[in-house]
Protein backbone atom coordinates (compact mmCIF):
# COMPACT_ATOMS: atom_id res chain seq x y z
CA UNK A 1 0.00 0.00 0.00
CA UNK A 2 1.54 3.08 -1.16
CA UNK A 3 1.27 6.72 0.99
CA UNK A 4 -1.39 8.19 -1.22
CA UNK A 5 -3.80 5.99 -0.64
CA UNK A 6 -3.22 6.16 3.26
CA UNK A 7 -2.79 9.98 3.74
CA UNK A 8 -5.40 13.05 4.81
CA UNK A 9 -5.58 15.05 1.53
CA UNK A 10 -5.54 19.16 1.70
CA UNK A 11 -3.67 19.35 5.38
CA UNK A 12 -3.62 22.70 7.47
CA UNK A 13 -0.31 24.60 5.93
CA UNK A 14 0.91 26.72 8.25
CA UNK A 15 3.31 29.75 7.09
CA UNK A 16 6.50 30.29 9.06
CA UNK A 17 6.16 34.34 10.31
CA UNK A 18 2.75 33.09 11.94
CA UNK A 19 2.59 33.58 15.40
CA UNK A 20 2.64 31.08 18.76
CA UNK A 21 -0.85 32.19 19.56
CA UNK A 22 -2.74 32.70 16.35
CA UNK A 23 -1.18 28.91 15.28
CA UNK A 24 -2.76 27.38 18.83
CA UNK A 25 -6.41 29.29 17.92
CA UNK A 26 -6.03 27.56 14.51
CA UNK A 27 -5.33 24.09 16.34
CA UNK A 28 -8.38 24.65 18.35
CA UNK A 29 -10.10 25.50 15.55
CA UNK A 30 -9.38 22.61 13.18
CA UNK A 31 -9.24 20.10 15.97
CA UNK A 32 -5.64 19.24 14.93
CA UNK A 33 -2.78 18.62 16.94
CA UNK A 34 -0.10 19.54 14.35
CA UNK A 35 0.79 20.56 10.71
CA UNK A 36 3.65 21.32 7.84
CA UNK A 37 5.12 24.36 7.48
CA UNK A 38 5.46 25.82 4.28
CA UNK A 39 7.39 28.86 2.63
CA UNK A 40 5.79 31.02 -0.29
CA UNK A 41 6.56 27.99 -3.19
CA UNK A 42 4.04 25.41 -0.68
CA UNK A 43 8.06 23.59 -0.30
CA UNK A 44 7.34 21.98 3.05
CA UNK A 45 10.60 23.51 5.66
CA UNK A 46 9.41 22.49 8.84
CA UNK A 47 6.60 20.90 11.20
CA UNK A 48 4.97 22.80 14.03
CA UNK A 49 2.90 20.01 16.66
CA UNK A 50 1.11 20.37 20.13
CA UNK A 51 4.45 19.14 21.67
CA UNK A 52 6.09 22.98 20.65
CA UNK A 53 3.26 24.50 22.14
CA UNK A 54 3.59 22.79 25.93
CA UNK A 55 7.20 23.60 25.41
CA UNK A 56 6.77 27.48 25.04
CA UNK A 57 4.17 27.33 27.79
CA UNK A 58 7.10 25.85 30.18
CA UNK A 59 9.89 27.76 29.43
CA UNK A 60 7.05 30.87 29.48
CA UNK A 61 8.25 32.20 25.51
CA UNK A 62 6.32 35.44 23.91
CA UNK A 63 3.39 33.60 22.34
CA UNK A 64 3.33 36.25 20.02
CA UNK A 65 6.96 35.07 18.36
CA UNK A 66 6.97 33.49 15.33
CA UNK A 67 6.67 29.66 14.98
CA UNK A 68 9.86 29.26 12.49
CA UNK A 69 11.68 29.78 16.22
CA UNK A 70 10.55 26.81 17.74
CA UNK A 71 9.52 24.61 14.60
CA UNK A 72 11.09 21.21 13.57
CA UNK A 73 13.12 21.66 10.81
CA UNK A 74 14.73 18.60 10.53
CA UNK A 75 11.54 15.88 9.40
CA UNK A 76 10.90 13.49 7.37
CA UNK A 77 9.15 14.07 4.33
CA UNK A 78 7.42 10.83 2.40
CA UNK A 79 6.06 10.92 -1.45
CA UNK A 80 2.30 9.49 -2.52
CA UNK A 81 4.03 6.66 -4.47
CA UNK A 82 6.58 5.27 -2.04
CA UNK A 83 5.18 2.01 -0.03
CA UNK A 84 4.25 2.45 3.64
CA UNK A 85 7.10 -0.05 4.57
CA UNK A 86 9.50 2.12 3.51
CA UNK A 87 9.26 4.50 5.70
CA UNK A 88 7.76 3.10 8.54
CA UNK A 89 9.58 3.65 11.51
CA UNK A 90 8.95 3.18 15.26
CA UNK A 91 7.93 6.81 16.79
CA UNK A 92 6.67 8.10 13.76
CA UNK A 93 4.28 10.66 15.00
CA UNK A 94 3.44 12.24 11.66
CA UNK A 95 4.35 12.28 8.36
CA UNK A 96 4.24 14.95 5.31
CA UNK A 97 3.46 14.21 2.01
CA UNK A 98 4.49 16.08 -0.93
CA UNK A 99 5.16 15.92 -4.42
CA UNK A 100 6.91 18.26 -7.31
CA UNK A 101 4.00 20.58 -7.23
CA UNK A 102 4.34 20.82 -3.09
CA UNK A 103 2.84 19.79 0.05
CA UNK A 104 -0.51 16.92 -0.92
CA UNK A 105 -1.30 15.48 2.30
CA UNK A 106 -0.46 14.52 6.03
CA UNK A 107 -0.07 11.13 7.35
CA UNK A 108 -0.55 10.72 11.11
CA UNK A 109 -0.85 7.97 14.08
CA UNK A 110 -4.56 8.02 13.55
CA UNK A 111 -4.76 7.68 9.91
CA UNK A 112 -2.27 4.59 10.44
CA UNK A 113 -3.92 2.88 13.15
CA UNK A 114 -7.06 3.05 10.68
CA UNK A 115 -4.76 1.30 7.84
CA UNK A 116 -3.76 -1.20 10.30
CA UNK A 117 -7.27 -2.14 11.35
CA UNK A 118 -8.61 -2.28 8.00
CA UNK A 119 -5.82 -4.69 6.98
CA UNK A 120 -6.33 -6.88 10.05
CA UNK A 121 -10.06 -7.43 9.05
CA UNK A 122 -9.66 -7.78 5.39
CA UNK A 123 -6.38 -10.44 6.03
CA UNK A 124 -8.86 -12.18 8.78
CA UNK A 125 -11.96 -11.85 6.42
CA UNK A 126 -9.69 -13.29 3.44
CA UNK A 127 -8.23 -16.32 6.15
CA UNK A 128 -11.44 -17.19 7.20
CA UNK A 129 -13.11 -17.21 3.56
CA UNK A 130 -9.83 -19.36 2.52
CA UNK A 131 -10.52 -21.88 5.83
CA UNK A 132 -14.01 -21.97 5.44
CA UNK A 133 -13.82 -22.87 1.41
CA UNK A 134 -11.66 -25.57 1.83
CA UNK A 135 -13.30 -28.72 0.88
CA UNK A 136 -10.76 -30.16 3.82
CA UNK A 137 -11.85 -30.23 7.36
CA UNK A 138 -9.84 -28.04 9.57
CA UNK A 139 -9.65 -27.91 13.14
CA UNK A 140 -7.14 -26.22 15.21
CA UNK A 141 -6.56 -25.80 19.37
CA UNK A 142 -4.67 -23.40 21.21
CA UNK A 143 -1.94 -24.62 24.27
CA UNK A 144 -4.89 -25.25 26.50
CA UNK A 145 -6.64 -27.45 23.51
CA UNK A 146 -9.98 -25.40 23.43
CA UNK A 147 -11.07 -24.93 19.85
CA UNK A 148 -10.07 -21.61 18.25
CA UNK A 149 -10.93 -23.14 14.37
CA UNK A 150 -13.59 -25.13 13.32
CA UNK A 151 -14.41 -25.30 9.47
CA UNK A 152 -17.49 -25.28 7.92
CA UNK A 153 -16.26 -28.77 6.38
CA UNK A 154 -15.92 -29.89 10.02
CA UNK A 155 -19.41 -28.10 11.04
CA UNK A 156 -20.74 -30.29 8.43
CA UNK A 157 -18.67 -34.16 9.47
CA UNK A 158 -19.34 -33.42 13.04
CA UNK A 159 -22.55 -31.60 12.97
CA UNK A 160 -22.14 -28.55 15.11
CA UNK A 161 -21.77 -25.42 14.28
CA UNK A 162 -18.40 -23.39 15.05
CA UNK A 163 -20.21 -20.75 17.07
CA UNK A 164 -20.94 -24.02 19.70
CA UNK A 165 -17.97 -24.90 20.58
CA UNK A 166 -15.37 -22.25 19.84
CA UNK A 167 -13.77 -21.80 23.10
CA UNK A 168 -14.57 -25.49 24.06
CA UNK A 169 -11.86 -28.79 25.04
CA UNK A 170 -11.66 -30.47 21.78
CA UNK A 171 -12.37 -34.19 23.33
CA UNK A 172 -15.58 -32.68 24.34
CA UNK A 173 -16.25 -32.04 20.84
CA UNK A 174 -13.93 -34.60 18.73
CA UNK A 175 -12.66 -37.20 21.69
CA UNK A 176 -10.39 -38.79 18.72
CA UNK A 177 -9.00 -36.12 17.25
CA UNK A 178 -5.44 -36.81 18.89
CA UNK A 179 -4.94 -32.76 18.87
CA UNK A 180 -3.91 -33.04 22.89
CA UNK A 181 -1.42 -35.53 22.26
CA UNK A 182 0.04 -33.37 19.47
CA UNK A 183 0.37 -30.88 21.76
CA UNK A 184 1.93 -33.07 24.49
CA UNK A 185 4.37 -35.00 22.35
CA UNK A 186 5.21 -31.81 19.65
CA UNK A 187 5.35 -34.74 16.70
CA UNK A 188 4.01 -34.38 13.21
CA UNK A 189 1.64 -37.07 12.26
CA UNK A 190 0.46 -37.30 8.46
CA UNK A 191 -1.38 -39.42 5.95
CA UNK A 192 -2.87 -41.63 8.49
CA UNK A 193 -5.83 -43.28 7.27
CA UNK A 194 -9.24 -43.09 9.31
CA UNK A 195 -12.70 -43.30 9.46
CA UNK A 196 -15.43 -40.61 10.19
CA UNK A 197 -19.17 -41.26 9.97
CA UNK A 198 -18.25 -44.01 7.68
CA UNK A 199 -16.53 -41.87 5.23
CA UNK A 200 -12.40 -42.57 4.68
CA UNK A 201 -10.22 -39.96 5.71
CA UNK A 202 -6.56 -38.80 5.21
CA UNK A 203 -5.17 -37.03 8.16
CA UNK A 204 -2.50 -34.70 9.27
CA UNK A 205 -2.20 -33.41 12.06
CA UNK A 206 0.67 -30.54 13.44
CA UNK A 207 1.41 -29.00 16.16
CA UNK A 208 1.59 -25.25 15.58
CA UNK A 209 4.76 -23.58 17.21
CA UNK A 210 5.82 -19.85 17.60
CA UNK A 211 8.78 -18.60 18.35
CA UNK A 212 10.09 -21.94 19.53
CA UNK A 213 7.23 -22.69 21.50
CA UNK A 214 4.17 -25.55 20.96
CA UNK A 215 0.57 -22.71 21.05
CA UNK A 216 -1.23 -25.08 19.76
CA UNK A 217 -2.29 -27.74 17.21
CA UNK A 218 -3.53 -28.46 14.13
CA UNK A 219 -5.80 -31.24 12.66
CA UNK A 220 -6.67 -31.70 8.01
CA UNK A 221 -8.85 -34.24 7.22
CA UNK A 222 -8.96 -35.37 3.57
CA UNK A 223 -12.24 -37.19 2.26
CA UNK A 224 -10.62 -39.77 -0.47
CA UNK A 225 -14.24 -41.59 -0.41
CA UNK A 226 -15.13 -39.63 -3.43
CA UNK A 227 -15.09 -40.44 -6.94
CA UNK A 228 -13.99 -36.96 -8.32
CA UNK A 229 -9.97 -37.46 -7.63
CA UNK A 230 -10.83 -40.91 -9.72
CA UNK A 231 -12.05 -39.16 -12.49
CA UNK A 232 -8.88 -36.50 -12.24
CA UNK A 233 -6.62 -39.89 -12.43
CA UNK A 234 -8.44 -41.47 -15.45
CA UNK A 235 -8.57 -38.50 -17.30
CA UNK A 236 -4.54 -37.80 -16.66
CA UNK A 237 -4.08 -41.55 -17.46
CA UNK A 238 -6.06 -40.69 -21.02
CA UNK A 239 -3.50 -37.74 -21.90
CA UNK A 240 -0.90 -39.95 -20.85
CA UNK A 241 -2.25 -42.13 -23.77
CA UNK A 242 -2.13 -39.55 -26.13
CA UNK A 243 0.93 -38.43 -25.18
CA UNK A 244 2.56 -41.86 -25.50
CA UNK A 245 0.88 -42.33 -28.84
CA UNK A 246 2.44 -39.08 -30.19
CA UNK A 247 6.18 -40.00 -28.75
CA UNK A 248 5.97 -43.30 -30.59
CA UNK A 249 4.81 -41.84 -34.08
CA UNK A 250 6.95 -39.08 -33.72
CA UNK A 251 9.78 -41.40 -33.51
CA UNK A 252 12.43 -41.53 -36.90
CA UNK A 253 13.35 -44.80 -35.62
CA UNK A 254 11.14 -48.02 -35.77
CA UNK A 255 9.20 -49.10 -33.26
CA UNK A 256 8.05 -53.17 -32.90
CA UNK A 257 6.11 -53.38 -29.11
CA UNK A 258 5.00 -57.40 -28.52
CA UNK A 259 3.68 -59.38 -25.69
CA UNK A 260 5.74 -61.70 -23.85
CA UNK A 261 4.79 -64.64 -25.99
CA UNK A 262 5.86 -62.37 -29.21
CA UNK A 263 2.42 -60.70 -30.54
CA UNK A 264 2.72 -57.92 -32.09
CA UNK A 265 0.92 -55.45 -29.90
CA UNK A 266 1.61 -52.40 -32.20
CA UNK A 267 4.05 -50.66 -34.54
CA UNK A 268 4.64 -47.14 -35.81
CA UNK A 269 4.99 -45.32 -39.32
CA UNK A 270 8.23 -45.26 -39.44
CA UNK A 271 8.66 -49.22 -38.95
CA UNK A 272 6.42 -49.29 -41.70
CA UNK A 273 8.21 -47.26 -43.86
CA UNK A 274 11.72 -49.57 -43.03
CA UNK A 275 10.35 -52.96 -44.04
CA UNK A 276 7.74 -51.90 -46.00
CA UNK A 277 5.04 -53.65 -44.63
CA UNK A 278 1.40 -53.10 -44.04
CA UNK A 279 1.02 -52.75 -39.92
CA UNK A 280 -2.68 -53.52 -39.80
CA UNK A 281 -1.98 -56.86 -41.16
CA UNK A 282 0.85 -57.98 -38.54
CA UNK A 283 -1.47 -56.92 -35.51
CA UNK A 284 -2.10 -59.56 -33.56
CA UNK A 285 -0.07 -61.57 -35.85
CA UNK A 286 3.76 -63.44 -33.63
CA UNK A 287 7.49 -62.52 -34.70
CA UNK A 288 8.47 -65.47 -35.97
CA UNK A 289 6.05 -65.09 -38.95
CA UNK A 290 8.18 -61.52 -39.91
CA UNK A 291 11.21 -63.53 -40.18
CA UNK A 292 9.83 -66.32 -41.62
CA UNK A 293 8.04 -64.50 -44.50
CA UNK A 294 11.52 -63.15 -44.91
CA UNK A 295 10.47 -59.49 -44.28
CA UNK A 296 13.38 -59.33 -41.79
CA UNK A 297 16.28 -61.69 -41.68
CA UNK A 298 15.83 -62.53 -38.25
CA UNK A 299 13.76 -61.67 -35.51
CA UNK A 300 15.56 -59.52 -32.56
CA UNK A 301 12.35 -59.67 -30.65
CA UNK A 302 12.46 -63.45 -30.65
CA UNK A 303 16.11 -63.32 -29.50
CA UNK A 304 15.17 -60.62 -26.68
CA UNK A 305 12.54 -63.55 -25.46
CA UNK A 306 14.93 -66.51 -25.74
CA UNK A 307 17.81 -64.70 -23.85
CA UNK A 308 15.67 -62.35 -21.56
CA UNK A 309 17.99 -59.55 -22.10
CA UNK A 310 18.01 -56.59 -24.12
CA UNK A 311 19.83 -57.84 -27.57
CA UNK A 312 21.10 -55.82 -30.81
CA UNK A 313 21.70 -56.90 -34.29
CA UNK A 314 21.92 -55.92 -37.83
CA UNK A 315 18.86 -57.05 -39.83
CA UNK A 316 18.49 -57.17 -43.23
CA UNK A 317 15.10 -56.03 -44.96
CA UNK A 318 13.21 -57.61 -47.72
CA UNK A 319 13.05 -54.42 -49.14
CA UNK A 320 16.74 -54.11 -49.24
CA UNK A 321 17.63 -52.00 -46.49
CA UNK A 322 20.28 -52.41 -43.46
CA UNK A 323 18.84 -52.02 -40.08
CA UNK A 324 20.37 -51.54 -36.66
CA UNK A 325 17.75 -53.71 -34.40
CA UNK A 326 17.65 -53.37 -30.80
CA UNK A 327 15.46 -55.63 -28.74
CA UNK A 328 14.53 -54.80 -24.85
CA UNK A 329 12.49 -57.03 -22.58
CA UNK A 330 10.53 -55.42 -19.83
CA UNK A 331 9.78 -57.48 -17.04
CA UNK A 332 6.78 -57.28 -14.09
CA UNK A 333 7.41 -57.34 -10.68
CA UNK A 334 7.35 -61.29 -10.53
CA UNK A 335 10.40 -61.08 -12.79
CA UNK A 336 8.45 -62.09 -16.26
CA UNK A 337 8.39 -60.41 -19.83
CA UNK A 338 4.93 -59.05 -20.57
CA UNK A 339 6.49 -56.36 -23.20
CA UNK A 340 9.23 -56.49 -25.64
CA UNK A 341 10.21 -53.32 -27.40
CA UNK A 342 12.00 -53.26 -30.31
CA UNK A 343 13.89 -50.13 -31.87
CA UNK A 344 14.77 -50.60 -35.44
CA UNK A 345 17.40 -47.59 -37.34
CA UNK A 346 17.73 -47.49 -41.01
CA UNK A 347 21.27 -47.93 -41.17
CA UNK A 348 21.52 -48.45 -44.79
CA UNK A 349 22.90 -44.74 -45.92
CA UNK A 350 24.93 -44.69 -42.90
CA UNK A 351 26.77 -47.96 -43.99
CA UNK A 352 27.33 -46.22 -47.74
CA UNK A 353 28.96 -43.06 -46.10
CA UNK A 354 31.28 -45.17 -43.83
CA UNK A 355 32.57 -47.70 -46.70
CA UNK A 356 33.00 -44.16 -48.85
CA UNK A 357 34.49 -41.90 -45.85
CA UNK A 358 37.11 -45.68 -44.74
CA UNK A 359 38.44 -45.53 -48.39
CA UNK A 360 38.75 -41.88 -48.48
CA UNK A 361 40.86 -42.36 -45.34
CA UNK A 362 42.62 -45.30 -47.03
CA UNK A 363 43.51 -43.01 -49.90
CA UNK A 364 44.82 -39.71 -47.63
CA UNK A 365 47.01 -42.01 -45.71
CA UNK A 366 48.32 -43.57 -49.07
CA UNK A 367 49.01 -40.40 -50.57
CA UNK A 368 50.60 -38.99 -47.36
CA UNK A 369 53.03 -41.59 -47.53
CA UNK A 370 53.85 -40.90 -50.84
CA UNK A 371 54.19 -37.01 -50.83
CA UNK A 372 56.57 -37.38 -47.77
CA UNK A 373 58.72 -40.36 -49.66
CA UNK A 374 58.74 -37.53 -52.92
CA UNK A 375 59.67 -34.61 -50.26
CA UNK A 376 62.86 -37.24 -49.32
CA UNK A 377 63.64 -38.26 -52.58
CA UNK A 378 63.29 -34.67 -53.77
CA UNK A 379 66.08 -33.38 -51.37
CA UNK A 380 63.47 -30.64 -49.80
CA UNK A 381 65.26 -32.05 -46.78
CA UNK A 382 68.68 -32.12 -45.42
CA UNK A 383 68.98 -35.74 -46.54
CA UNK A 384 69.99 -35.99 -50.40
CA UNK A 385 70.34 -39.52 -51.84
CA UNK A 386 70.48 -40.98 -55.34
CA UNK A 387 71.20 -45.01 -54.38
CA UNK A 388 67.89 -47.44 -54.58
CA UNK A 389 69.11 -49.02 -51.01
CA UNK A 390 69.81 -45.33 -49.51
CA UNK A 391 65.53 -44.71 -50.85
CA UNK A 392 65.11 -48.22 -49.49
CA UNK A 393 66.26 -46.88 -45.76
CA UNK A 394 64.31 -43.24 -46.03
CA UNK A 395 60.66 -45.61 -47.19
CA UNK A 396 61.99 -47.30 -43.66
CA UNK A 397 62.35 -44.07 -41.94
CA UNK A 398 59.19 -42.33 -42.85
CA UNK A 399 57.29 -45.83 -41.95
CA UNK A 400 59.04 -45.63 -38.61
CA UNK A 401 57.89 -42.35 -38.38
CA UNK A 402 54.77 -42.86 -38.04
CA UNK A 403 55.32 -45.87 -35.08
CA UNK A 404 55.34 -44.01 -31.59
CA UNK A 405 58.01 -46.53 -30.23
CA UNK A 406 61.88 -46.37 -29.14
CA UNK A 407 64.15 -46.45 -32.63
CA UNK A 408 67.79 -48.12 -32.56
CA UNK A 409 70.33 -46.52 -35.46
CA UNK A 410 73.18 -48.44 -36.07
CA UNK A 411 76.13 -46.81 -38.29
CA UNK A 412 79.36 -45.99 -38.18
CA UNK A 413 80.57 -42.42 -37.08
CA UNK A 414 79.76 -39.64 -39.75
CA UNK A 415 76.95 -41.87 -41.95
CA UNK A 416 74.17 -39.70 -40.59
CA UNK A 417 73.03 -41.35 -37.84
CA UNK A 418 71.64 -37.45 -36.57
CA UNK A 419 70.03 -36.54 -39.96
CA UNK A 420 67.79 -40.08 -39.66
CA UNK A 421 66.82 -40.00 -36.16
CA UNK A 422 65.99 -35.79 -37.03
CA UNK A 423 64.10 -36.79 -40.24
CA UNK A 424 61.66 -39.55 -38.00
CA UNK A 425 60.94 -36.83 -35.79
CA UNK A 426 59.86 -34.31 -38.24
CA UNK A 427 57.80 -37.07 -39.98
CA UNK A 428 56.44 -38.18 -36.68
CA UNK A 429 53.08 -36.85 -35.24
CA UNK A 430 55.51 -35.39 -32.56
CA UNK A 431 57.55 -32.77 -35.19
CA UNK A 432 55.92 -29.67 -33.19
CA UNK A 433 57.62 -31.12 -30.28
CA UNK A 434 61.27 -30.33 -29.11
CA UNK A 435 64.16 -32.45 -30.58
CA UNK A 436 66.69 -33.25 -27.94
CA UNK A 437 70.43 -33.99 -28.96
CA UNK A 438 72.57 -35.40 -27.26
CA UNK A 439 76.09 -36.67 -27.49
CA UNK A 440 77.04 -39.45 -24.56
CA UNK A 441 80.30 -39.54 -25.32
CA UNK A 442 80.90 -35.77 -25.04
CA UNK A 443 79.39 -35.72 -21.42
CA UNK A 444 81.94 -36.38 -18.71
CA UNK A 445 81.23 -39.88 -16.62
CA UNK A 446 80.45 -38.43 -13.49
CA UNK A 447 77.75 -35.78 -14.82
CA UNK A 448 76.20 -38.44 -17.09
CA UNK A 449 73.15 -39.13 -14.62
CA UNK A 450 72.60 -35.67 -13.59
CA UNK A 451 72.66 -34.24 -17.17
CA UNK A 452 70.03 -37.41 -18.45
CA UNK A 453 67.87 -36.98 -15.77
CA UNK A 454 68.29 -34.07 -13.73
CA UNK A 455 68.66 -33.21 -9.98
CA UNK A 456 66.44 -31.66 -7.63
CA UNK A 457 68.11 -29.09 -5.21
CA UNK A 458 70.41 -30.19 -2.40
CA UNK A 459 71.26 -33.40 -4.72
CA UNK A 460 75.23 -33.08 -4.35
CA UNK A 461 77.56 -30.24 -3.81
CA UNK A 462 77.70 -27.20 -6.02
CA UNK A 463 74.57 -27.94 -7.15
CA UNK A 464 71.74 -25.30 -8.55
CA UNK A 465 69.67 -24.07 -6.05
CA UNK A 466 66.78 -24.17 -8.11
CA UNK A 467 67.48 -27.92 -9.73
CA UNK A 468 68.11 -29.01 -13.40
CA UNK A 469 65.71 -30.54 -15.71
CA UNK A 470 67.81 -33.86 -17.39
CA UNK A 471 67.67 -34.67 -21.52
CA UNK A 472 64.95 -36.51 -20.91
CA UNK A 473 62.77 -33.88 -19.56
CA UNK A 474 63.44 -31.05 -22.17
CA UNK A 475 62.81 -33.84 -24.62
CA UNK A 476 59.15 -34.28 -22.86
CA UNK A 477 56.30 -34.72 -25.61
CA UNK A 478 59.54 -34.48 -28.54
CA UNK A 479 62.48 -36.66 -29.85
CA UNK A 480 65.43 -37.17 -28.02
CA UNK A 481 68.57 -38.85 -29.73
CA UNK A 482 71.55 -40.18 -27.70
CA UNK A 483 74.01 -40.54 -30.27
CA UNK A 484 77.13 -42.59 -29.21
CA UNK A 485 75.28 -44.76 -26.33
CA UNK A 486 77.05 -47.63 -26.22
CA UNK A 487 80.02 -45.60 -24.33
CA UNK A 488 77.04 -44.94 -21.46
CA UNK A 489 78.63 -46.88 -18.50
CA UNK A 490 76.95 -50.20 -17.80
CA UNK A 491 75.36 -49.61 -14.51
CA UNK A 492 73.72 -46.01 -16.27
CA UNK A 493 72.53 -48.53 -19.92
CA UNK A 494 70.70 -50.48 -17.21
CA UNK A 495 68.52 -47.23 -15.50
CA UNK A 496 68.11 -46.38 -18.76
CA UNK A 497 66.55 -49.85 -20.51
CA UNK A 498 64.20 -49.18 -16.89
CA UNK A 499 63.44 -45.76 -18.03
CA UNK A 500 62.27 -46.57 -21.74
CA UNK A 501 60.25 -49.47 -20.70
CA UNK A 502 58.47 -47.82 -18.02
CA UNK A 503 58.52 -44.10 -19.87
CA UNK A 504 59.15 -42.42 -16.24
CA UNK A 505 62.06 -40.65 -14.81
CA UNK A 506 63.14 -39.78 -11.40
CA UNK A 507 65.59 -37.37 -10.90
Amino acid sequence: MNLGEIMSPNPVLLRPEQSIRETVTLFLERNIDGAPVVDENNQIIGLFTKTHVYRAIKESMDMLQPIENIMKRDIIIGHPDEEIEDVLYPGLGRLPIADETGIVGMITRTDLARVFLESYRNISSELDAIINSTHNMIVSVDKQSRIRVFNRAAEKLLKQKAENVKGKLIDDVYPTSRLTNIIKSGQVETLQKIMLNNHYFISNRSPIIKDGEIIGAVGVLQDISELEELSRELKYVKELNEELDAIIESSYDGLYITDGNGMTLRLNQAFEMITGVNGREFLGRYVDDIAQEGIVSESVSSLALARKETVTIIQETRSGKTTLATGSPVFDKNGNIFRVVCNVRDITELNMLKQKLEKVQGLSQHYESQLKTLRIYSGTDKIISKSSEMRKLLETVVRLAEVDSTILINGESGTGKELIAETIHNYSTRAQKPFVKVNCGAIPENLLESELFGYDYGAFTGAKKEGKAGYFELAHEGTLFLDEIGDLPFNLQVKMLRVLQSKEINR
